[in-house]
């Protein structure tokens, strides 16, 4: 069954890339050739490497990234370091849009926390987030937060 395609940019931007052309319609029957096929999404997919700096004013978990509303953040890798202030660090949590958390990485007490997700196509949907776990609290500070990613428009299933 052919389908139409809403998005008129990822039309274009498939149209561009593989130099798409319309075919005659043709009887269905089985044909002497092969077809590649690859998934499209992967294509339209984005590298970024996001910094944000987030303010820690108390023990608990404090989020350091977000997937913003459309998107869907395709993790590569999660990198959090103390950049001012007294605490240290010892896990990283995914956190649903509903409100549920699990840690993904738990570690001894320390100033810098690194996760690399274990699977590659590991994301987060809107509202979805990557939180650090904060304890031995005695000053205010920040956190940097490093996060190379992939992303996609956010595709409803």
């Amino acid at each position: 069954m052919v389908k139409k395609v809403g998005n008129a940019q990822i039309v274009t931007r498939l149209t561009n890339k593989f130099q798409l052309t319309d075919l005659e319609p043709e009887i269905l029957s089985m044909q002497e050739r092969i077809v590649p096929v690859t998934d499209a999404d992967d294509i339209l997919k984005r590298w970024r490497l996001l910094r944000t700096v987030n303010s820690i004013s108390a023990t608990g978990y404090s989020t350091v990234i977000a997937a913003p509303a459309g998107q869907r953040y395709y993790l590569r890798g999660v990198d959090v370091e103390l950049s001012t202030g007294t605490y240290t660090m010892t896990k990283i949590a995914i956190k649903s849009l509903s409100g549920y958390r699990v840690d993904v990485l738990i570690q001894a007490a320390g100033t810098k926390i690194i996760w690399v997700p274990p699977h590659p196509d590991f994301y987060l949907d809107y509202g979805w987030q990557v939180d650090v776990y904060v304890d031995a609290y005695t000053g205010t500070g920040n956190v940097n937060c490093n996060v190379l990613l992939r992303s996609s428009d956010a595709v409803n299933e």
